[in-house]
């Protein structure tokens, strides 16, 4: 018979000396297989209580199918953004998650999250009814749909955190390929077809460099928390290497709209910082970075020096332009899709030379679309995401709320990114697999209303400061 406590002595031996705290050392790692029962939380290793071996083949058949579902999409979303392998998967993943979530989907009291959602998608399908041009709605609303079911598959399989931080390793390593792919092009055409220094517009693999920054924009800081929290020392470098090639491709690409909301980023990421003696220090160094790359922005990014800089690229007469046909249908705008917006832009100012397929503003985008009531949707959309992450973040001291944290950091950097942008393709897959992974992190439960990740995260923090209390309690009274 196993000697239970000796092997968990042995498991928590190794945890001390590879320096990392017992009740968090499972957290990114999903290869070390160790974990006792009491370090545990209530979504196991491998999505449930029982351990790989404690499972039926049925249900090691069912993990195994799952795991290939998520990585085919993930390689597929990334390299194949608008390819009809993906949607197959994703219509795939969405019928069979549906089959098997069934019975718990009509049983459970829907949250604030979901309710958010479904009101955004049913503005979004009403739209479509009276689009000016519905078959141009039609169109773009099938589209949206598609990521609409990603989220649903999401949601679903995130909920494992294993799926969930193997997702994110393996995002972040596919895209890691994309940018050594992009400077190997950029350097093998370096002085020849352009000059170092001038903005790099026609290489990159994403095709526009404000969507190619904006990815990497997005990915930094979950890249950041996983290479503060990652055991192995190959993921650990794969996170290194993908944020020094990050930033070189973002001074390479020159976009500016990214580069500010990169900023944002991290100083978003300083003002979480914890406790308050680190937070002081990371919001003075923030600072003293940001001044100096004020004092030398001519020589970052002249961009910002240049004429286009004062009318926004000519973004100006768009936005006035769209203010104006925004008041003539305020509440429930025009229709839903980009092909509408193009034809009743044009044929509204026949006279404008504006080569822009999209309002180069979410919000302005938004209004046209759906007008007041979809605004209103979207901002209760990304508001509840918004505060299910900081309540997350609040709550746990511990690499769930660091988690949450990273996060929301993410949403600060897309946020400010949409300002002046539209996400498409591969940007707005990932901009709107943020609610996914919010829900099934924060998703909330039956008996507490808090997440089972979140609620064992805390409980384990809590456990621990007691006990450590407890004992510099018996020190004082011995002494």
């Amino acid at each position: 018979m196993t000697n239970i406590s000796a092997s968990d002595d042995s498991q928590s031996h190794r945890r001390r000396r590879r320096g990392l705290p017992i009740a968090d050392a499972w957290l990114p790692d999903l290869d070390a297989g160790e974990e006792t029962e009491g370090d545990r939380p209530t979504s196991g290793l491998l999505g449930g209580r029982k351990s790989w071996q404690e499972m039926t083949p049925r249900e090691r058949n069912l993990w195994l199918v799952k795991a290939v579902l998520l990585g085919a999409l993930t390689l597929t979303v990334v390299f194949h953004p608008s390819s009809a392998v993906r949607d197959v998967l994703v219509w795939g993943a969405f019928f069979y998650l549906l089959f098997r979530e069934r019975k718990t989907l009509l049983a459970r009291k829907p949250d604030l999250l979901s309710l958010a959602l479904l009101a955004y998608v049913v503005v979004v399908l009403a739209s479509v009814v009276y689009s000016a041009h519905r078959h141009w709605s039609v169109k773009d609303a099938s589209k949206f749909m598609v990521v609409l079911a990603m989220v649903f598959a999401g949601w679903h399989l995130f909920k494992n955190r294993a799926f969930l931080f193997g997702f994110l390793q393996l995002l972040i390593g596919s895209v890691l390929v994309v940018c050594i792919c992009d400077v190997i092009t950029y350097l093998s055409g370096l002085g020849r077809l352009w000059q170092w220094g001038e903005r790099w517009v026609d290489g990159p693999y994403y095709g526009h460099p404000n969507t190619a920054s904006a990815i990497l924009v997005l990915l930094f800081p979950l890249s950041a928390f996983l290479f503060a929290h990652s055991r192995n020392f190959w993921l650990r470098a794969m996170q290194v290497c993908f944020l020094v090639l990050g930033l070189l491709l973002i001074y390479i690409l020159a976009s500016r709209t990214a580069q500010l909301a990169l900023v944002f980023v991290v100083l978003s990421a300083a003002l979480l910082t914890r406790p308050r003696k680190r937070k002081l220090i990371a919001i003075f160094a923030v600072g003293c970075v940001l001044v100096a790359v004020f004092l030398n922005l001519r020589a970052l990014n002249p961009r910002f020096m240049d004429e286009t800089f004062r009318s926004l690229t000519f973004r100006d007469e768009n936005w006035r332009n769209l203010r104006t046909l925004i008041a003539k249908r305020p509440v429930f705008g025009y229709g839903y899709g980009k092909s509408n917006y193009q034809t009743v832009y044009h044929r509204s100012f026949p006279g404008s030379v504006i080569p822009y397929q999209h309002a180069h503003s979410l919000i302005l985008q938004t209004a046209f679309e759906t007008g007041i009531v979809g605004l209103a949707a979207m901002m209760w959309l990304w508001g509840t995401v918004a505060y299910r992450l900081l309540r997350g973040y609040a709550l746990n001291r511990n690499p769930y709320g660091t988690l949450c944290a990273a996060l929301f950091v993410s949403l600060i950097g897309i946020s400010v990114y949409c300002l002046a942008e539209v996400p498409d393709g591969f940007l707005r897959s990932l901009s709107w697999l943020l609610v996914a992974m919010t829900g099934a992190l924060t998703g909330l439960t039956a008996d507490e209303g808090r997440s089972s990740w979140l609620q064992a995260g805390s409980l384990r923090y809590k456990e621990r400061f007691f006990h450590r209390g407890e004992r510099r309690g018996r020190r004082g009274s011995k002494e």
